[in-house]
């Protein structure tokens, strides 16, 4: 409105990049008033069926349009140092971490710091164990798919991945209480950030970011289990719980040739 005010057109009255945020601002009203009339008609949905619900969905992908803003907004302008400071990047990081948790939030069925499957007794363990793997391996992909993205456009600050697990996990830590698993994330993000400044991946250095790419999810999962194993137990076997981090790392290490595929013969040279 200020822009408005000032004689921008109303086309550009919206800084560049935060367009999509007003449409998950629409919608997200929308989608509010929505899930209440499916709340009268169909009842409150408990459980999975609270993060599967039409409405519910509809309002997480508003959410995500919406914190996305600022992050989309620094991709599109040119003028911006590709080594930005912590400081003035700081926006940019926290609209990636709030965007990774409105992914996070809907899919948080299957993420392994919401159920502490590995520390638990069940009546049918190789069920559980199944979908706490197959966990493992979806938020690998997800957490890595958001810090590549993130890689390929900017050479971030230190304390980007810090922030970013942290701010994550913390909010993760609200849907069970499982607040112990705040400093293991906190520890593995600031890891993250030494591997990060020590290895330098980029475009022109693919092993180093294949390495990047198993390390971080390999160490996040391995503190993982050794915070339950110092703290609620842990009923997995070995083999079960260091195998499952070694999948961590290896879904991450799969993802990072989407960032820099091998070179085709005859093709030019990364840049």
């Amino acid at each position: 409105m200020r822009n408005r005010l000032k004689g921008y057109s109303w086309r550009n009255a919206l800084p560049e990049g935060y367009g999509l945020s007003l449409v998950g601002i629409i919608g997200f009203a929308v989608g509010g008033v929505g899930d209440m009339i499916w709340h009268i008609l169909f009842g409150i949905e408990l459980n999975i069926e609270g993060a599967l619900s039409p409405t519910h969905l509809e309002l997480a992908l508003c959410i995500g349009l919406i914190v996305a803003g600022p992050f989309r907004a620094a991709w599109k302008r040119s003028n911006d140092p590709t080594n930005p400071r912590f400081v003035s990047f700081l926006p940019t990081i926290l609209s990636l971490a709030y965007t990774l948790s409105a992914i996070t939030l809907i899919s948080q069925l299957a993420h392994p710091f919401v159920f502490l499957w590995p520390a638990g007794t069940q009546q049918d363990p190789f069920s559980f164990q199944a979908l706490a793997v197959v966990s493992i391996i979806l938020q690998s992909i997800l957490l890595m798919g958001v810090f590549f993205l993130a890689m390929r456009r900017w050479r971030l600050p230190f304390g980007t991945f810090t922030v970013i697990l942290t701010l994550n996990i913390t909010l993760l830590s609200f849907m069970q209480d499982h607040y112990l698993l705040i400093p293991a994330s906190a520890l593995a993000g600031f890891i993250a950030d030494l591997l990060y400044w020590k290895l330098k991946p980029s475009v022109s250095r693919p092993d180093a970011v294949r390495l990047f790419g198993f390390v971080v999810p390999f160490v996040l999962y391995l503190l993982y289990f050794l915070t339950l194993m110092l703290t609620t137990g842990i009923s997995w076997t070995i083999h079960l719980w260091l195998g499952s981090t070694v999948v961590a790392g290896i879904a991450g290490w799969l993802l990072s040739y989407m960032l820099v595929p091998p070179r085709i013969p005859g093709e030019v040279a990364f840049k």
